[in-house]
């Protein structure tokens, strides 16, 4: 029910405008361990990198991550590796 609940969040920020601008709000270890399970396929499936995607989810925001993942997906010939690079690139 809670995985449904955010995977609705989640589909509500990404139909948005991927340009506007919006707050980051606070997102919860639970929603971000989500987050990234439901990313996996960009995120891989190990917890040795969590740390950095839930860091980067806490200092930038979910609609942000959602927007740079389906840019990975669109135009990456290898999706997860351009989505790792451009988290680290993208933002500050």
């Amino acid at each position: 029910m809670e995985q449904a609940k955010f995977a609705h969040r989640i589909k509500q920020l990404s139909a948005g405008d991927k340009y506007k601008t919006t707050a980051v709000t606070a997102v919860s270890d639970k929603e971000i361990d989500l987050l990234i399970s439901d990313y996996s396929d960009l995120t891989g499936s190990g917890k040795d990198m969590s740390g950095f995607y839930a860091q980067w989810v806490r200092k930038y925001g979910v609609q942000k991550f959602v927007e740079l993942a389906a840019k990975a997906r669109q135009e990456g010939k290898q999706p997860a590796r351009y989505f790792s690079w451009l988290l680290k690139n993208s933002c500050g």
